[in-house]
């Protein structure tokens, strides 16, 4: 859906004429593969210990970690650089986490898709889903929506205006019963927990923040059904970038849709 709002056009290219982006001719390690990496292990982590918390976790984070870095066949030179990364995440992670569950969440759902459909008031109808990383649940029956950024962690005024729905969305999908293992349910925390290795790791960013949940949420549909419906007209182009100062920071189609020659005048000066 962010997509969708900063690049229809890369939607577009990727959805419906179906063009995919050549993969490197020798494989390059890159940070979208480090990122990967950490995902796996604390997805593996988190799941083995739902209930008790381990006394030994930190060890136990490495053995796995261990598991998962030797699985993927890492080259020694990027091992070097990637290995310290970890540790520096995961003395950030263990501390966290044990700061989220003295709060009484425990994990009740990780990585598990969840849909629903939206139909909006002019009786168009699309199929939202989502993956969450993680969801969990209080002794009050209550959700906190976890999303790791091994990037960049979404501003806190793109999350409340819409522009980044990630979150908002997935805690639509959870109010409306999509994920079958948790029936319907209200999150009273959305959160990025950053677990990018950096020396000095940001703390989460929570969410909401200015707004009520509630008054989020109706934002958010509110906003799905507009998009859904100006779609919806076939006249409705798929604009590269509709509003260049929200442009995507990666567009694995710029070259297609063109935009240094458009963005040129007659003389070929920059406009």
């Amino acid at each position: 859906i962010t997509t969708w709002i900063r690049n229809p056009y890369g939607l577009y290219a990727e959805k419906i004429l179906r063009l995919k982006k050549l993969g490197a001719l020798q494989k390059e390690w890159e940070a979208a593969d480090r990122g990967t990496l950490f995902h796996t292990i604390l997805e593996q982590f988190v799941a083995t210990y739902t209930g008790t918390w381990p006394t030994d976790a930190h060890e136990r984070l490495h053995a796995i970690a261990a598991a998962v870095f030797n699985a993927e066949g890492l080259p020694d030179d990027v091992r070097l650089f990637w290995w310290p990364r970890f540790e520096s995440m995961a003395r950030w992670f263990i501390r966290q986490e044990v700061e989220h569950r003295a709060e009484g969440y425990r994990p009740a759902l990780i990585e598990k898709e969840g849909q629903i459909v939206v139909t909006t008031d002019a009786g168009h109808r699309l199929t939202l889903h989502g993956k969450p990383d993680r969801i969990d649940k209080n002794a009050n029956g209550h959700f906190a929506i976890i999303d790791y950024k091994t990037g960049t962690v979404p501003a806190a005024k793109d999350v409340e205006s819409g522009l980044e729905p990630q979150l908002t969305l997935l805690a639509l999908i959870l109010a409306r019963g999509g994920f079958q293992d948790l029936g319907t349910g209200d999150a009273d925390k959305l959160a990025y927990w950053p677990v990018t290795g950096a020396r000095s790791e940001k703390e989460p960013r929570v969410f909401p923040k200015k707004k009520p949940l509630d008054a989020l949420l109706h934002e958010t549909l509110a906003g799905l059904s507009s998009l859904i419906d100006a779609y919806a007209d076939a006249n409705t182009p798929y604009l590269a970038v509709p509003r260049p100062d929200y442009a995507a920071r990666y567009n694995d189609y710029a070259h297609l849709s063109r935009l240094a020659e458009w963005g040129r005048g007659d003389k070929g000066d920059d406009v």
